[in-house]
């Protein structure tokens, strides 16, 4: 007699091998072909898509002269920008102009009746400075739309022939998975010429194409050349510069009242002649007294306040060579210059812009440092 736990058992391992069994007998099941129905519908689809993908080779060479028209209509565009960018260089010009004024008046501002007279002036001249900066902006605004159009029927072209040559894809991919193809499928086939005559079409089409993309170019060329000598920057600056001068001149008016009149001052002056004096090279200069002013290969020169007399006297005592010795009434260290020291404000009442000299102000460190002095001996 078998036990019952065997018996248990045995009966475990009979139903996972029938599951088993079972299982492996799926798996070995053949899928279910595809029905006449769903291979009915997809060569419909695959025919409609025939139909679309002729009726785009017929129409490709219309659909490039289409964009090639709408590029040509964008032409009338280029001398709206030129009208506009015009407008704008009167407009900066007259602005410049009236900011001119301004400051010439506001420069010769002596009263309270004059700065209300300036102040209008003023107004005017940044209304005609804001009239010049809208037009320059509306211009600048046209182009910028004028060359996005022209990128757009380009790129609505590229993209519209990239996707022709995409079309039916789709179709053709699900028929295929129902057993459909050139050989078995009178649609398929029929897609696969369309298809290729499409191919053809488009390397038919390539010498138009160039074309349009030629007149895209020259279309930009003409945009880009539409302002040439219509800058309005210059006039621009002009008045801001302007403007900024005369909003000056205003703040400072009326102009601060300077004693002109002459004065008696008493300056202690050092009346005595001094001398200038040349020792030879290798000699030690500074036995003669006084300070170096020069020095080089050929000698130093020294400014002393002793007398010539007393300089050929030391000389000698000390047994100092000298180049030569000579009277010096006077000897200026730091250049005179024309601007250094100007008084500001009476400077920008002379008529002129605030800071604009005939020449720049020498550096500073002329006033501590003067040039180094360059002797050149002759005999």
């Amino acid at each position: 007699m078998m036990p019952k736990y065997f018996r248990a058992l045995c009966t475990v391992v009979f139903i996972l091998g029938v599951l088993a069994a079972g299982s492996q007998a799926s798996a070995a099941e053949p899928k279910a072909p595809p029905t006449r129905a769903q291979q009915d519908q997809a060569a419909r689809d695959v025919v409609d898509q025939t139909g679309a993908v002729n009726a785009a080779t017929e129409g490709l060479g219309q659909s490039i002269a289409n964009a090639q028209g709408a590029l040509k209509n964008l032409d009338k565009g280029i001398d709206k920008v030129k009208d506009q960018a015009k407008d704008a260089k009167k407009k900066a010009d007259d602005a410049a102009k009236a900011a001119e004024k301004a400051r010439d008046a506001a420069s010769n501002c002596k009263d309270e009746k004059d700065k209300k007279k300036i102040q209008d002036l003023i107004n005017d001249a940044k209304k005609k400075q804001k009239d010049a900066q809208d037009a320059k902006d509306k211009s600048d605004k046209t182009e910028k739309d004028l060359q996005q159009q022209a990128k757009d029927i380009g790129d609505k072209l590229d993209k519209y022939i990239d996707g022709l040559t995409k079309t039916g894809d789709k179709e053709a991919a699900a028929a295929e998975k129902v057993g459909l193809n050139a050989q078995n499928s009178a649609a398929m086939a029929g897609l696969e010429r369309a298809k290729q005559r499409l191919d053809k079409e488009i390397e038919n089409q390539q010498e138009n194409r160039d074309a349009f993309n030629k007149a895209k170019s020259d279309f930009n060329s003409k945009l880009s050349k539409a302002k040439e000598g219509l800058d309005t920057s210059e006039s621009l600056d002009q008045a801001n510069k302007f403007l900024q001068s005369a909003e000056f001149y205003l703040n400072n008016c009326p102009p601060k009242e300077v004693a002109t009149a002459p004065k008696e001052v008493a300056i202690a002056v050092n009346d005595q002649q001094g001398s200038n004096v040349c020792v030879q090279p290798g000699q030690d200069a500074s036995q003669i007294g006084g300070h170096v002013i020069a020095s080089g290969p050929s000698g130093t020169i020294i400014n002393s306040p002793q007398t010539v007399d007393v300089i050929v006297r030391i000389a000698k005592e000390k047994g100092i060579t000298l180049c030569w010795v000579e009277v010096n009434f006077c000897t200026i260290y730091t250049p005179l210059t024309a601007y250094r020291g100007h008084d500001h404000f009476k400077h920008s009442h002379s008529g002129r812009d605030l800071h604009n000299h005939d020449a720049p102000d020498p550096p500073w460190s002329w006033g501590v440092t003067p040039p180094e002095t360059v002797i050149r001996w002759s005999r």
